[in-house]
This record gives C-alpha cells, sequence and structure tokens, in this order.
C-alpha cells in the first residue's frame, strides 16, 4: 500500500520539482545570479517534461494534477523569464529605457498566462492530443530567453552589448507573440519520449553532455540555437506558405490538420 501511494505521489512531485526551479530561478534573479536562474528555468524545463510522461505511465492522472502542473508553469515558464528578461534588460550598459523593459516583460507574462489558461481549456486528456501545441508553448519561450542570457556572455567579444540588448527586447515581445499566435508547434517533450527514438535520444544526449564537459561555451551556443530554431522555425514555415502558397492549398492542408487531431 505505501510504494502505491508513493507511485501515485510521484508525478506530483516532480510538479513541485519544476514549481520550486522556478521558486529558486526568482530568488537567484532578485540576488543578481542570472545565469544561476537560466539554468534553473531549464531544470523546471527537464521537471515538466517528465512528469506528465510519468503521470501517463503510472495511469495516475488527475485534474489535481494537471492544475498543479499548470500552477508550477506560470512560476517557471511565466514569472520567472519575464522577471529575469527585465533585470537583464536593465543591466548595466542601460541602454533599453526601464519602461520599454516593463512593458515587454508585462506583455511576456500575460501571453504566458493566455497561453496556459488556453491550454487548460482545449487540451485533451490522451497522449496523442499532445504531440501538437498552438502557439509556442511557455517553456518553449522560456527557454529562448534563458539561453539569450547565457549566450549575452559568450558573444559580447563579436556584438555590442547594447545591441544584444535591444534584440533580447524585440525577442520578448515576439515571444509573447508567438505564444498567443494559432502557429502549429511540434511537442517536442512527447517526441524525445518515444520508444523508438531512445538511441537517437541517448546519442544526442551524450552529444550535449560532451559539449558541456570539453566547451561549455560551445554548449550555451548549441542551446541557444536549438532553441531559437523550435521558436522560429515554424513561424517562417508559416509566412512562407502564406508568400508562395495559394489560398485554396492553405485551407486543404488546414482541414487536413484538423481532421487528424485536435490542436493543444
Amino acid at each position: 500500500m505505501k510504494n502505491l501511494f508513493t507511485i501515485k505521489m510521484l508525478p506530483s512531485f516532480i510538479t513541485m520539482g519544476n514549481l520550486c526551479s522556478g521558486f529558486f530561478a526568482i530568488a537567484m534573479i532578485a540576488e543578481g545570479y542570472l545565469n544561476a536562474a537560466a539554468w534553473l528555468i531549464f531544470a523546471g524545463m527537464l521537471c515538466d517534461m517528465f512528469d506528465g510522461k510519468v503521470a501517463r505511465l503510472a495511469h495516475v492522472s488527475s485534474a489535481f494534477g494537471e492544475q498543479l502542473d499548470s500552477l508550477s508553469d506560470m512560476i517557471t515558464f511565466g514569472a520567472a523569464p519575464a522577471f529575469l528578461l527585465k533585470v537583464k534588460l536593465m543591466e548595466s550598459p542601460a541602454v533599453v529605457h526601464p519602461a520599454l523593459a516593463w512593458c515587454v516583460s508585462a506583455l511576456f507574462i500575460i501571453c504566458a498566462a493566455s497561453r496556459l489558461a488556453r491550454f487548460n481549456v482545449t487540451t485533451q486528456q490522451d497522449e496523442a492530443s499532445h504531440a501538437y501545441f498552438q502557439g509556442l508553448a511557455t517553456p518553449g519561450a522560456a527557454g529562448v530567453v534563458a539561453s539569450l542570457v547565457l549566450l549575452s556572455n559568450v558573444v559580447y567579444d563579436v556584438m555590442p552589448l547594447a545591441y544584444y540588448k535591444w534584440a533580447m527586447l524585440a525577442m520578448g515581445a515576439i515571444l509573447a507573440i508567438l505564444m498567443v499566435s494559432h502557429i502549429r508547434y511540434i511537442h517536442m517533450g512527447v517526441h524525445f519520449l518515444k520508444k523508438n527514438l531512445v538511441v537517437v535520444d541517448c546519442v544526442t544526449f551524450l552529444l550535449f553532455l560532451a559539449l558541456v564537459i570539453i566547451e561549455p561555451q560551445l554548449f550555451i551556443i548549441a542551446l541557444s540555437a536549438c532553441f531559437l530554431i523550435y521558436a522560429f522555425a515554424a513561424p517562417i514555415k508559416k509566412f512562407c506558405q502564406l508568400l508562395f502558397i495559394t489560398p485554396e492549398a492553405i485551407t486543404q492542408e488546414t482541414l487536413a490538420n484538423e481532421s487528424v487531431q485536435p490542436d493543444a
């Protein structure tokens, strides 16, 4: 009976790890440790990737777990990256007007909350419905912000920090819009946790681990590139479709996508 109780609570404990990662990230930002906060956001992302999978494998999914997961995501992928973005933009040298930093950060957290609320009322219980998202998921947007903060320590030799901060400001606004958009995104967590991709996933993980050990800066560049590609590949594809594909083809593709499964 005791083991059964432990198994039932395991997904919630993993979700609480996500929540604590977000809380500690905010605490680190307040103390001025922005890089540590960025890594804590990534730690929360790992917890968020596994809690739902563990719950479905153990057949212990519940409404309580879903609400706890959503509230944890709001802290780790909404409040923490918005606060991180605001503090980074206002960090010396202060080239971005404080009002702009506040506005973009507020826009980010508002869109993150809207994105999570929409997901809660549209998602289905079956795992197939989680294969795709409607709009950029909050972990993806938070990952871009966190990776850009880490990347700022690498690219200062090739790009003036002032220009980089303006780019981060624009990126924050674009990410906010993408979160509440209707662009179709693949769920990378479901993709990487498929059984038939275990070998590929292990090789990829080992390559990233080797980069961390051998050349940490190269790892940060690769990590940032992965998140940027994920965040902007789908919008660029959609934009190209609008430019080069006839309206009839777009309508047919939309109907085909809707007939396969609903977006989450």
